[in-house]
């Protein structure tokens, strides 16, 4: 985006654009366009990216609140408050018209009108279809700064910064730096947070009440795979078959570290469905196939199937056979078929 008005009026606009597809939905499928379905003409809900804010200090109450703002002015209160709710958060719309009045931003995002509430209220989506991946510590701004830093990405003063590397003191004094949240991937912005996404589904369910949750993107694109790249032939497994079983596991392409973040994370998503009442109902993988990952293009391998892109030979990595797995028990057991394949 050129600026953060640009930003804010992006986000504004596809909001309203998904009201008037819900209301032409309706029209064309008749029931309810965006929440109960219609008729058999199907239901309309909107993909939200969300990373979850860890409190600096959890034991913290004060860290632990600021922690809640920052997700309104994530994925979750930017556009799944406005899908559940109507409005933006009270935290965001207050900042909005600071910023506005301060000349941060030369022309703020008005609120939603009653009528376009009311709107949003009557399509709210049946479920909430969310995008995982990460985490981030909410770091309190130091009072020496004013106790505020400015978001770049969305031109407001907050009360909180992001890290996802800090320092850490020890109980002995001893200190370690650049520890980071989680187990790095290719990406910066990428390290795996199981733990996070029981939280963040509690969250969710907590916040809005949706009939159901589905997450409809998880994934890890990992070092190894990146450092790999050159587009040259890849040896790895050439040929094998998109699904392998028995003796010829052997020739799948080893992700570990992809394994590693899809059994920590659906493991914590069981958690949350047995332990927190989530009615957790579907889980999508990012990705099949190793793909055109936006600015990043083919050099971030997220697929669960290695592509040679040379050859277009496509390679099943253990990750896909650990999925397959999963939720071949889970299909048939419950939360407990799928917890005893992690």
């Amino acid at each position: 985006m050129r600026s953060a008005e640009a930003g804010w009026a992006c986000a504004r606009h596809a909001l309203l654009a998904h009201l008037a597809a819900a209301e032409e939905f309706e029209k064309v499928f008749g029931g309810g366009g965006g929440g109960g379905g219609g008729g058999g003409g199907g239901e309309l809900s909107v993909n939200i990216p969300c990373q979850w804010a860890e409190p600096h200090d959890r034991d913290s109450e004060a860290d632990r609140a600021l922690a809640r703002e920052a997700l309104d002015f994530d994925g979750l209160g930017i556009f799944g408050d406005v899908l559940f709710r109507g409005q933006w958060p009270a935290s965001v719309l207050s900042a909005l018209a600071a910023a506005e009045d301060s000349g941060l931003l030369s022309r703020a995002p008005p609120p939603f009108s009653e009528s376009e509430t009311a709107a949003f209220l009557k399509y709210r989506p049946r479920y909430f279809a969310l995008n995982f991946y990460t985490s981030y510590w909410a770091k309190p701004v130091a009072e020496t700064d004013g106790g505020e830093t400015i978001d770049p990405s969305t031109g407001v003063r907050v009360r909180f910064s992001k890290e996802q590397t800090r320092t850490v003191v020890g109980p002995e004094g001893e200190i370690s730096k650049n520890v980071s949240i989680g187990a790095p991937g290719a990406p910066s912005w990428l390290f795996s947070t199981p733990w996070a996404m029981r939280s963040m589904l509690r969250e969710i369910n907590e916040r809005y009440r949706p009939e159901e949750i589905v997450v409809t993107e998880n994934g890890f694109a990992t070092r190894a795979e990146q450092e790999q790249q050159g587009g040259k032939r890849e040896e790895e497994g050439g040929g094998a078959p998109l699904f392998l079983a028995g003796d010829e596991r052997s020739s799948a392409f080893e992700d570990g570290d992809r394994v590693s973040f899809f059994r920590g994370y659906l493991a914590s998503a069981l958690e949350a469905v047995a332990l927190d009442g989530v009615p957790l109902r579907g889980f999508c993988a990012w990705s099949l196939l190793d793909n055109f990952e936006w600015a990043d293009g083919y050099s971030m391998r997220f697929g669960i199937v290695r592509v040679d892109f040379a050859t277009q030979e496509r390679t099943a990595k253990r990750s896909a056979l650990v999925l397959r797995e999963f939720f071949s028990s889970s299909s048939g057991g419950g939360v407990r078929g799928g917890r005893d394949q992690l």
